[in-house]
């Protein structure tokens, strides 16, 4: 009894001093890291008494799990009184055990882990402007006085072939009276025998009225004159286009030369808006989508494929990538409430140096005109990323470069596990109609995390009350060994190849070096970016002969054969239809080989098999978005064979 004691003392003693020095925060840590192994030992020197608590209990600190003693007091290290546990003083595994009512109390929720058609949001502020294809200025074509304006004021709108102005041009004049004694002489030479006078009278009708069609006077016009035989005074000048009269430059009265402008006509049924964005989400805008084309910016009825020029003979422009699957959704203060929709069209070549970030030029319908120019609007464009794996943002435990994530496992079980996460995304399909319109720029909403590994889909994580299971966790040294089993993890991944012996981890070896590379070459057909092909294909062949060297059997051999001489054929191809047969070639014995052996590689577990039915072909991909190298046209076709 004396030594128990004496055992007491100590420990208090030990307990005071060590919470004496963690007072000082200059002393804190260092005073915390040397009593770890003192209280190891006073738990060992208090071993003797833990038979005469009750079988199965034992108290410990929440805020020092490390602390575990066999009778209550206060924690030697911060003084907080401590808590009572039953069941084993070191569970086993990395599960934690709650009661229904811990679970109740501590509004513990949880959330499927599931594919969801994810998107990805850019919002930005852009500025309404004018259609440059839209525009139209009308200048005079001949000198001469303005007797009339038949738009008098800017911000008319007008139909194509409304009268604009008069305009009364003595040159005018003097080519309507030549244009007729043409005409005349035609008819008194009509009759003649000598072919060569009427001849020279035609052309001089001919001369006459091209210049009357040069200076400005429409078919009709030119045609009247010629039936009624009478010069026009005055010619009037039509629009040239219907819509919005944004500019007028002359009065009536004024004396006007060739080529000085007189109006500017905007068709304001369709407009621009520019807008800004961060060069770090320039990637996420012009990754390749489903349904994009390729079409003259100029003409968009003129499509092709990638690398042509406009069809048209007056055009010849190359062609640009169209992405119809990019939805873009505007609001303005004028009109709240009221939503209009356009097209990404254009992205500036170039970044601003100042702002950092790359201006896109999108193209909107305006039938309504309620968009005016220089109009200050908020821009929304929602990039689809398809159907990925993933978990809700309040899902995810961050800790230092790990990532948690509580698994429940029912029956009030949960675990606590790693996870990878890709991106962060958002689920447009989580909110409710009449939520999405009335904040349709909130992005604080259903933002979900990609899951790259760690978990799967159908099981369900912890979403709220993860503090109460992780202080569990921290009490029953559930993170303890979660964290220590992946270091064992770590070490043997590490020494795998040390370990690995013999002619099958040889041709193992090889063969995910050949995978490796397989992976680059998939990742560049994916973006149809077949000039290095044949480079990408040369280490594949030379990491498959090795593998041929080192094959235990016949079935290896002929695996490591088959993927050689695929390799060498798409070495040697030069049409990207060859290129893309000799990859499905080189895909089945590679595919063959990781899922017999090659998925439980280290260097592989990012790897997954995919299949596209629309070219029937199968191929391994790193990541779980599906990327077709097969088609071009169709990036996102097919789907994972996990």
């Amino acid at each position: 009894m004396r030594g128990t004691s004496v055992r007491w003392v100590l420990a208090a003693a030990l307990g005071a001093a060590v919470a004496g020095a963690a007072a000082v925060p200059a002393l804190r840590s260092r005073a915390l890291a040397a009593a770890a192994p003192v209280l190891r030992m006073l738990q060992d020197l208090l071993a003797p008494e833990r038979g005469a608590a009750e079988a199965g209990v034992w108290f410990t600190c929440p805020m020092h799990p490390e602390i575990r003693l066999p009778q209550p007091g206060e924690c030697p290290i911060c003084g907080m009184t401590l808590v009572e546990v039953k069941g084993e003083a070191r569970p086993r595994g990395s599960t934690v055990q709650l009661t229904p009512r811990k679970v109740q109390l501590g509004g513990v929720r949880t959330a499927e882990v599931a594919r969801r058609p994810l998107v990805a949001v850019i919002d930005t502020v852009g500025r309404i402007a004018y259609d440059e294809r839209k525009l139209a200025s009308v200048a005079a074509w001949v000198s001469g006085r303005i007797e009339a304006l038949h738009v008098d004021f800017t911000g008319v709108t007008i139909g194509a072939g409304h009268p604009l102005v008069d305009l009364f041009s003595p040159e005018l004049i003097a080519a309507q009276q030549e244009y007729l004694q043409a005409i005349a002489g035609l008819e008194a030479v009509r009759d003649t025998t000598i072919p060569e006078t009427v001849a020279s009278a035609r052309r001089l009708v001919e001369s006459t009225r091209q210049r009357l069609l040069w200076w400005g006077l429409s078919e009709q016009q030119v045609e009247q004159i010629r039936t009624s035989g009478q010069v026009r005074p005055y010619v009037t000048i039509p629009a040239p286009i219907g819509g919005t009269v944004i500019k007028k430059h002359v009065v009536r009265g004024d004396y006007v030369r060739v080529g000085q402008p007189l109006f500017e006509i905007a068709d304001l049924s369709q407009v621009w808006m520019y807008a800004d964005i961060y060069e770090s989400e320039l990637p996420l805008l012009l990754a390749p989508r489903a349904g994009d084309y390729w079409a003259c910016p100029m003409h968009p009825e003129q499509r092709g494929e990638k690398g042509q020029s406009c069809p048209r003979a007056d055009c010849g422009m190359p062609l640009l990538r169209q992405s119809p699957g990019i939805e873009l959704v505007i609001t303005t203060q004028a009109y709240p409430g009221e939503t209009f929709t356009g097209r990404v069209e254009f992205t500036d070549p170039f970044v601003n140096p100042q702002t950092r970030t790359v201006r896109i030029r999108c193209t909107i319908d305006n039938p309504e005109l309620h968009l005016r120019p220089d109009m200050y609007v908020r821009a929304r464009i929602v990039l689809g990323q398809g159907e990925l794996v993933s978990v809700p943002a309040d899902a995810v435990i961050f800790s230092g470069q790990r990532r948690i994530a509580i698994l429940d496992e029912g029956g009030g079980r949960f675990r606590p596990v790693l996870v990878r996460l890709g991106r962060q995304w958002l689920w447009e399909q989580g909110r409710v109609p009449t939520e999405n319109q009335a904040l349709p720029f909130s992005r604080g909403l259903g933002r979900y995390h990609e899951v790259l590994a760690g978990l799967v889909a159908g099981e369900r994580v912890v979403t709220s009350g993860q503090f109460l299971i992780n202080s569990e966790a921290q009490l029953q040294g559930a993170l303890e060994r979660m964290l220590a089993a992946e270091q064992e993890r770590e070490a043997a991944a590490a020494q795998a190849p040390q370990a690995a012996a013999g002619p099958a981890a040889a041709f193992d070896q090889a063969m995910t070096e050949a995978v490796r590379a397989y992976l680059e070459l998939q990742a560049a057909l994916a973006r149809d970016a077949l000039a290095h092909a044949g480079h990408l294909a040369a280490p594949i062949g030379r990491a498959a002969a090795r593998a041929e060297e080192h094959a235990a059997d016949a079935q290896q051999r002929e695996l490591a054969r088959a993927a050689r001489q695929a390799a060498a054929q798409l070495e040697q191809a030069g049409e990207p239809a060859a290129i893309r047969k000799a990859f499905a070639e080189l895909s089945r014995p590679l595919l063959a080989w990781w899922r017999a052996r090659g998925r439980a590689a280290p260097e592989l577990q990012d790897v997954h098999p995919a299949y596209c039915p629309m070219v029937d072909e199968r191929w391994l991909q790193a990541g779980r978005t599906i990327r077709n190298p097969y088609d071009p046209s169709m990036p996102r076709c097919g789907q994972l064979e996990d």
